[in-house]
């Protein structure tokens, strides 16, 4: 049947194609043609369009996902009506559901699930502790972005502070669906997590633990009989037992036997699929020597050598074969005028379906290390021979130090919790982190070099995350959620004397200082757009500048290491992310690298 909708406009949303069908509505594939981006359009059916409850419930989704801002949940930008059809404009996620992934048949790598798992966890540890229950978790709901970014969809039916999201009987799928949905009592945040488990199952073994002809069997068999061991599966043999019992403690009948939140079982699940790695102190100092501290910030001279010619471009071909060799590499970085080398550049590049660290040196020339699957938030040491970055490097997200001029890696330390979004001190001899503790709770620690473990900064119950260090290493800017905004505050080093910096009723995030101390350039989110733009503070009056104002989102200010500069990312129309440079003023907004998918998190070399 011809569907109707193809080749329409609703709203400013002009619609290409249909790209999925839920219990609600058909997701289509749109283009916004105000903003010139891709959207997922979840159009309400026509005949549940007549029923108030049931558009009011739809109106229900859209604000409960408006309140959220979370890189693991997706973003929604508008609620409308256009000729009796009500939508919601969503961020289109490029890649695949995790539900045709399964579809093809086959188990999914244990090292993968977890990378999975880990990412759906953050997700629901973000809204859990708003009352949030999804209530509807199973793969089809879960986008894999081709970056391998993971996000949680669809939260049509979930459930506020306990009460289903239904408006009459139980709402949710057969197969995912814990004992306590199927008997209608008052839910918990546990209903996710049995969810989750029988996710976690299903990309183990290739099958959830109940399927029956009739979904009320299905449902029957959730209640009152045991999963089937991974032994009895097919293929089930090469699981871990560890992994195995991890698994069945989130298939527990009574909630209160399951983990008590989706990050601790995505830690418990990481650390059992990681049973034949050395199972050290829980915390290892780097084995090199300390390392030295920087001779000073950089001068014009310094400068001026970092950006000297090589030898290299000095061949026997002058003069006409010369200017066409810097024609080229003008044209190959898309910046148009004299200004088009900049430095070497640290950033995170995608690689097909897995993100790595490239580092771009000021000829154009680039190096990819490979360290896990997921590898992003450079930051380079102050003498610039190391970098210290964030990587799922065996198995569980934490803090890695990489010399780039021998490829050698070593972590920071071994926590049995995600870490990630490092910043040195401006003496080299420490790297400040942050720590997911649980749910959405957040604290910054700081690891010295030479010491044996960390020492946490802050202890809060919110998010305090991705720390800054001040160029004169007095102070440590960073974000949280602590006043219920996120916004951007100033501590000392030593985690005392918070302040806050920023009083701005959307969320400010990713803060880095400029050169000298005087400036804090960050995230700041739109108030009319709902987009993200790059906004500048003075950091002795808290007062802020708009740098970028535009209609998508620019995100991971950097400065250059003279402070002329900003580099940033920004979104493309087709969902993947460029790298542009700008003047400190807002200026001269341009590309600097662009490839075929997307590069992201950049990071000057001092």
């Amino acid at each position: 049947m011809t569907d109707i909708l193809l080749g329409r406009t609703l709203g400013m949303y002009y619609i290409h194609a249909r790209i999925g069908q839920g219990g609600m509505g058909t997701v289509y594939y749109a283009i916004d043609l105000r903003h010139r981006r891709p959207v997922a359009l979840k159009v309400l059916s026509s005949h549940l369009s007549q029923d108030p409850a049931l558009v009011q419930r739809f109106w229900a989704e859209y604000q409960t996902i408006r309140s959220l801002y979370h890189p693991n949940i997706v973003r929604v930008y508008e609620f409308g009506q256009s000729h009796k059809h009500y939508f919601i404009a969503a961020e289109y996620i490029g890649g695949t559901s995790l539900e045709q992934r399964l579809a093809r048949g086959k188990p999914l790598e244990l090292r993968e699930v977890v990378a999975i798992v880990q990412q759906i966890a953050a997700a629901l540890d973000a809204v859990h502790p708003r009352g949030i229950i999804h209530c509807d978790l199973k793969p089809s709901n879960v986008l894999m972005e081709r970056g391998g970014r993971v996000v949680l969809t669809d939260f049509g039916i979930a459930s506020i502070g306990g009460r289903p999201g239904g408006a009459q009987g139980w709402w949710g799928t057969p197969q995912y669906m814990a004992p306590e949905q199927v008997q209608g009592v008052p839910l918990t945040h546990r209903v996710d997590i049995y969810a989750l488990g029988v996710m976690t199952y299903e990309m183990l073994t290739g099958r959830v633990p109940f399927h029956r002809d009739d979904p009320w069997a299905t449902m029957y068999a959730h209640v009152h009989e045991t999963p089937p061991p991974f032994r009895s599966v097919p293929g089930g043999e090469r699981i871990p037992v560890e992994v195995e019992r991890v698994v069945m403690q989130a298939l527990q009948k009574d909630p209160s036997q399951r983990p008590p939140t989706a990050g601790i079982f995505a830690h418990q699940l990481a650390d059992a699929a990681r049973i034949q790695v050395s199972r050290g102190p829980s915390v290892q100092p780097i084995p090199w020597p300390q390392m030295p501290a920087p001779s000073g910030p950089a001068t014009p001279s310094r400068t001026a050598a970092a950006h000297r010619t090589p030898s290299v471009l000095r061949p026997l071909w002058m003069g006409i074969a010369l200017a066409g060799i810097a024609l080229i590499l003008l044209a190959m970085m898309a910046l148009p005028g004299p200004r088009a080398r900049f430095g070497t550049v640290a950033y995170a590049c995608q690689q097909g379906s897995e993100v790595h660290l490239c580092v771009q040196d000021d000829l154009g020339r680039r190096q990819v290390f490979i360290l896990g699957t997921r590898d992003w938030s450079p930051a380079w040491s102050p003498d610039g021979r190391y970098i210290a970055l964030t990587s799922d490097k065996e198995g569980n997200t934490g803090i890695w130090v990489l010399e780039p001029t021998t490829g050698r890696a070593v972590p920071l330390n071994r926590l049995s919790t995600a870490s990630s979004s490092p910043s040195w001190s401006p003496d080299g001899r420490a790297i400040a982190f942050d720590v997911q503790v649980s749910r959405d709770d957040y604290d910054i620690y700081v690891q010295w070099l030479d010491a044996p473990g960390p020492r946490v900064l802050t202890s809060h119950f919110a998010r305090d995350s991705d720390p800054a260090w001040s160029p004169d290493g007095h102070h440590i800017a960073f974000v949280s959620t602590r006043d219920g905004d996120m916004e951007i505050y100033v501590m000392s080093a030593s985690g005392g004397d918070v302040t806050r910096l920023t009083h701005h009723p959307g969320w400010d995030f990713a803060p880095a200082w400029s050169p000298d101390g005087q400036q804090i350039a960050y995230e700041c989110e739109d108030d009319a757009e709902g987009d993200i733009e790059i906004c500048v503070m003075d950091t002795r009056k808290a007062e802020r500048r708009v740098l970028t104002e535009n209609q998508v989102d620019d995100r991971q200010p950097a400065w250059s290491p003279d402070g002329r500069l900003i580099a940033f990312c920004r979104e493309r129309t087709d969902g993947f992310w460029d790298i542009w440079v700008m003047d400190v003023g807002g200026t001269h907004q341009r590309v600097w690298i662009r490839d075929e998918y997307s590069n992201t998190h950049p990071s000057w070399r001092p």
